[in-house]
Order: structure tokens, then sequence, then C-alpha cells
């Protein structure tokens, strides 16, 4: 949506420009302008026969092409606005993102061993696009990209934890979304400390307990498997956001893979609060 500010300013032309548009005959000429504009903007491109940019096609007539009347400003066939997309892309030196997919999924799966927080993987694929002077894809294939790369990730790291994972431990994870009582032992482990009375503290040094084995295993198996701190919280993260229940319906080894990555930092949590506790 384009202010008059910025019509000025985006739909302007250079000489090359100007002859390509005009020898296109009736509207296409226009909706070069059009889509020349848009990708000026974005790096991206839009539907230009939405009802919305109507008003930027007057603007383009007023002008670019007075002479052309109103009833000739219908959209363009499908292949000729494949056409005028191409046009734009020569002139302004940029490639369709296609045909660079493999290589954007091959730094994405690097990425995603530094963190694989779907914002962090999002900000990267556009700063790699725009460098390699690459057109922006839909945005529905660039999270359908960043699912791709983040579901490959964690199925690198459950094998290798499948592999790596001792039985005891697979024990101790598995009793966490078990029954405990009147509630989940995780849900009990979630819980934060409230204050620093006696109870309270008790309460901490038994959950200590808890996270201590399965924070040594933690630590060996997060070195070994390059988790980045990142990683390691976001997937951390996730046993905080999911429900028990959630959890129970996950692949078994994917549910294993937050719930460790969960008693590492929430051991390391409850060692600050009792520190400061004695402090």
């Amino acid at each position: 949506r384009f202010t008059d500010k910025d019509r000025d300013l985006y739909f302007q032309l250079s000489e090359r420009e100007y002859a390509i548009a005009s020898e296109r005959r009736g509207a296409a000429g226009v909706y070069f302008v059009l889509l020349l504009g848009y990708f000026r903007a974005k790096n991206q491109f839009f539907d230009v026969a939405a009802e919305t940019s109507q008003e930027d096609v007057r603007y383009i007539v007023g002008r670019h092409f007075p002479a052309i009347r109103e009833r000739l400003l219908v959209p363009p066939s499908r292949p000729t606005l494949q056409s005028l997309q191409d046009d734009v892309l020569e002139v302004l030196g940029f490639r369709r993102w296609a045909g660079m997919r493999s290589v954007l999924v091959r730094r994405l799966k690097e990425l995603a061993m530094r963190s694989t927080l779907p914002r962090y993987l999002v900000r990267e694929a556009i700063s790699f696009l725009e460098r390699e002077r690459i057109a922006l894809p839909a945005y529905s294939h660039l999270q359908d990209l960043i699912g791709a790369v983040v579901t490959c990730e964690t199925e690198r790291l459950t094998r290798m934890l499948k592999d790596a994972m001792p039985a005891k431990v697979r024990k101790q994870l598995d009793a966490l979304t078990q029954p405990d009582g009147s509630a989940y032992r995780i849900t009990m482990l979630k819980q934060d400390l409230r204050d620093f009375t006696y109870k309270a503290l008790r309460t901490e040094v038994e959950r200590r307990k808890i996270f201590a084995p399965l924070h040594a295993f933690a630590t060996t198996f997060l070195a070994r498997a390059a988790i980045s701190t990142d990683s390691s919280k976001y997937y951390s993260s996730l046993v905080m956001y999911y429900t028990t229940t959630k959890l129970q319906r996950m692949a078994p080894l994917q549910a294993k893979l937050y719930l460790l990555c969960f008693c590492y930092h929430r051991y390391r949590q409850v060692n600050d609060h009792l520190v400061e506790a004695f402090v």
C-alpha cells in the first residue's frame, strides 16, 4: 500500500525501463511498471490483479501512459505477467528463488545447528536472499521451507539421542510425564520458587535431586550433538508451552529431547535460586 510519496519514488523510470514499458502493448506496459515498483520496495512479486493495486495503476497511467484508455486496463494473462516479472528481474539484476532453493536449504541447515528458533531462521533466510540478489518467495513457501529445516534438525538430534541415551535416563525422562499423586511430575517441576521460606527451599532441593542425573547426561549429550545454547533454550521453552497431554502425544524421542533440554536449564535455574537464597 503506497502513499503518494511512495508512488513518486518507486514508480520513477530510467530511460531503459521506460523503453521496456513502451515496447509492451496495451496494459502490459502499465503492469510492468507496477511490478517494478512493488519489487523495488520489497524484493518480491505481488498479486497485481488485486483491487488494492488499482489506485497505483491509475497513478502510473496518469504519469507515464496518459494516452491509454481506461477500458484497456485489464490485468494481463498469467503468461504475460510471468514474462513481465522476468523483465523486472533482468532490469534490477535479480534471479528467481526456485533455482537457489537447494543452496538456501543447505545454508539454513547449517544455521539450524546454531538455533532452531523460526524467527532467527526467517531473518537469516531473508538476509541470504537479499545478499545474493534473489527474489523473495511467497511467505507460505518460506514458512514451509523453515518448517522442513527445523524438522530435519530435530530428526538429526533425536537419532543421536536414541543412540546415546542409557536405559536409566530413558526411564527417568518417561517418569516426568507420568502421574505423581494428584498431578503429573513435570507439572510440579515447572513450578517456580515463590519465596525463600524453609518449606519452599526444601521443595527446591528435592527438584534439584530429580534434575541432577538428567543434567549430567544432558551436559555431555548437548556438547556432542553441537546443540547451541539458543537451541536448547528454545526446546526447553516448548516444555513450558505444551501441556503434559501434548507432550505425551508427541513422537517419543522428540518429547524426550525437549524434556532433556528442560531439565538441563531448569537444574541450573534451581541452583541459582538456592545460591540466591543462601546469599
